[in-house]
Order: C-alpha cells, then structure tokens, then sequence
C-alpha cells in the first residue's frame, strides 16, 4: 500500500519533468530566434551589398566603403547612385543626345567595313599597290594597326624578295 508521501514525491518528480521539458524546449525556442534574426540581418546586408554594387560603388574603396556605411536612405540602385553623385563617391553619367548615339553607330559600322572609327573608309589594299618599297609597306600597316617588320635583304632590284612579319 502506498503511503501519501510516496504520492507526492511521484506527483512532484512528474511536475519537475514536465517543467525541465518546457524550460528545454523555452531554450530551443530562444535559440531559434535567435538564429533567425541573425540570418535576417545577413540578408539585409547583402541585399544592400546587392543593391550598393547595382548603383555602380565600389566596395573596395574607402570613401565608398564610409559612404555605404553612413547612406541611411532609400535602398533602391538608383536612389543610392543619386545621392553617391550627389556626394562626389561617383562621377555624374552623361547623357547621349540620339544624334550622338546615332554617330557612335556610324562610326562603328564604318570601323566594320574597314575604316577607322572616326574616319572614312580607307581602302588600304590600293596603299599597299601604291607602295614603292617595303618601308613603305611597313609603314602603312603600322599605320591601320598592325604591328610589323620588314627581315630580308634589301636588293634594289628586288626590293620585295624579303618578309613582312607581324610583331
């Protein structure tokens, strides 16, 4: 037969479990949040790290490294870039007018067909015909962009017996 304290010591020791079980699971509880607001707050960083590289500021320099820590505005790309300008971090961009982007275009499609891109088109093959010696020769691909040098003997009656040789 069981006496009345044997009952109370079995009722206390079930409370004593049920409450270490709760203070347990109040810890876990406490320790998940907090991991949880530690990984919320790395988000948020790199999101603005994100965001900070999408305005074009460079996180490696000093100024833009104190900018990025003090800016405390609208985390939006173009409203950091706005406000870096603005604070001299970054170089305010230029707009081309479309007659200027329409020459750009121009001048890249000439510097396609062959011309320089700021010139009109040159036919450097007729140059090259033209040439009267391999200095000549030389001279005018050094001058389109290539870089060579004439080896070879410099006969006068065979001043082209020699090679051109790209550098």
């Amino acid at each position: 037969m069981t006496t009345d304290d044997e009952t109370l010591d079995d009722e206390q020791s079930e409370e004593g479990s049920d409450i270490r079980q709760l203070r347990s699971q109040a810890k876990e509880a406490r320790d998940a949040k907090r991991a949880a607001q530690a990984a919320q707050e790395e988000l948020a960083a790199v999101k603005r790290e994100v965001e900070f590289r999408k305005a074009g500021i460079d996180p490696d320099d000093p100024k833009a490294k104190y900018f990025a820590k003090a800016y405390d505005g609208d985390l939006t790309a173009e409203a950091i870039r706005a406000e870096a300008e603005q604070a001299g971090i970054l170089q305010a961009q230029e707009q081309q007018t479309p007659g200027d982007e329409q020459g750009a275009w121009q001048r890249t499609a000439n510097a396609g067909q062959g011309a320089t891109a700021d010139g009109p088109k040159v036919d450097v093959m007729s140059e090259l015909r033209a040439a009267k010696s391999p200095d000549e020769i030389a001279a005018i691909m050094e001058r389109h962009g290539h870089d060579v040098q004439y080896t070879g003997p410099n006969n006068p009656e065979q001043p082209f017996m020699g090679n051109i040789v790209r550098g």
